[in-house]
């Protein structure tokens, strides 16, 4: 029994809670039939399975998800020559990953910034990373697959439970002690307007709030890549690196201006995922990260930048010649516009082993383990538990107005993103000579305040 509940007890008081169920069934991407391995599904139906399965990003051009009747041919990965088994000798680094929440927008959507037409236009991409929408029904939909589900877990606007411990929301009449015909009616004391609950809001900020827990997940691997004609003798074992991780914010700076005493906010552009991921010394631009840069020449649009160190991701690096903010109306004025990056071409061992870059992402876990096929059966299993500690109070902004704000009243509609969860956590997996196939189950702890 926690503290809080042993205090609760002692004082008679009774509070809700719930446990918030994580997603656990995800749309099926490759057939599950006879024919071509890793072979897109063609159906035209939202079937959901109990497994999601690693997509790889470094490795053989397979290109079953583009083309199945494409030869199979190796294009990224290389290590060495054909030793007998019919193709180059090659490594695979697979990605498989999860969003706590709902699905992140992908970003890359210019948003005006201020009154000004000059100067406070800024291009924003996805902090997160791109998650694969849960409502695909077709081949095509399927394709571009990127290896990454949102899991939900932070609210659930369906579930009458949960409405009926938020303070702003209407009871459900489903959970009232009633009987006989009543009239339609509420035991909460809110405010009906969207005046009342704006005062009340920020008289008392923590009105409508939940206590978060923690989020408890549980993962079990199954390696599943099929061994060569040349390794059957031996057991195929992979190395998979699984990372908990947070996006930092970055902080705001305001102040006052002399002349017309209005605030101006600056501050610097959220992190990107797709460059901005890893970073390490070790590699530089002369290295494998970018083979058109090539040192001790005097060739090339970049033969002076070899010793250049940029961040990047799973498969694009940052720009060299960034792009500063010069208008001194923007919130982010002196500050770098994050870009699309270019394509990096380092091998899976480069991306599997690279630090992760700290300035832009809090890392709650980082582990590494082997996992061997399950064609073997030995040791191709592994369950990880995850836990992921919130422990605190989220705000929620009460009911939502009527479109029309001309009518003060507020809708039934309950905001549902919490204020003041600032960043959401991903929990994500680079597994190296492996496909795996993950099962998720999981549940956060939600209490009444």
């Amino acid at each position: 029994m926690s503290f809080r509940t042993r205090v609760l007890d002692a004082l008679d008081i009774q509070k809700k809670s719930v446990k918030l169920q994580v997603n656990e069934r995800f749309p099926k991407i490759y057939s599950e039939g006879s024919g071509d391995a890793l072979s897109i599904d063609a159906s035209t139906s939202n079937d959901m399975v109990d497994y999601v399965v690693s997509k790889q990003i470094i490795g053989p051009e397979t290109i079953h998800e583009t083309d199945p009747t494409a030869t199979k041919t190796v294009g990224t990965g290389l290590i060495g020559p054909n030793v007998g088994n019919g193709t180059a000798t090659y490594q695979t680094l697979d990605v498989l990953g999860f969003v706590v929440g709902q699905k992140p927008s992908d970003g890359g959507t210019a948003a005006t910034i201020g009154g000004s037409t000059e100067g406070n236009v800024s291009e924003y991409h996805n902090t997160f990373p791109a998650c694969t929408d849960r409502g695909v029904d077709s081949a095509a939909d399927r394709k571009a697959y990127t290896g990454f589900w949102h899991l939900n877990g932070i609210y659930d606007n369906s579930m009458l439970e949960l409405r009926d411990m938020r303070k702003s929301a209407l009871a459900p009449h489903d959970l009232d002690s009633i009987s006989g015909a009543v009239a339609e009616h509420t035991h909460k004391d809110w405010p009906d307007n969207f005046r009342d609950q704006f005062q009340l809001l920020q008289t008392n900020g923590w009105a409508d709030s939940l206590y978060y827990s923690s989020m408890k997940l549980q993962l079990l691997l199954t390696g599943i890549t099929i061994p060569g004609s040349s390794e059957k003798a031996s057991n195929h074992r992979g190395l998979v690196r699984m990372l908990v991780l947070k996006p930092k914010l970055p902080g705001v700076k305001v102040r006052f201006t002399g002349d017309t005493n209005c605030p101006v906010i600056n501050m610097a552009y959220p992190p990107h995922w797709d460059t901005d991921l890893f970073y390490t010394k070790t590699k530089t631009l002369a290295g494998r990260m970018d083979r058109a840069v090539e040192r001790d020449t005097v060739t090339g649009d970049q033969h002076h930048l070899t010793h250049i160190t940029p961040e990047f991701g799973l498969k694009q690096r940052a720009n060299i010649g960034k792009e500063m903010d010069v208008f001194p109306e923007s919130i982010h004025y002196g500050h770098f516009k994050p870009s699309n990056g270019s394509a990096h071409h380092l091998n899976s061992f480069d991306v599997i082993t690279s630090p992760i870059n700290r300035k832009a992402y809090t890392v709650l876990e980082d582990k590494t383990f082997t996992l061997d096929t399950v064609h073997h059966g030995a040791a191709s299993t592994r369950l990880e538990t995850v836990t992921i500690p919130f422990n605190k109070k989220l705000k929620f902004a009460g009911r939502l107005p009527d479109a029309d704000h001309s009518v003060t009243t507020l809708t039934e509609n309950t905001a549902n993103e919490p204020l003041n969860l600032h960043s959401r956590p991903i929990v994500m997996f680079l597994s190296m000579d492996q496909k795996i196939s993950c099962q998720v189950t999981g549940y956060t702890g939600v209490h009444e305040c």
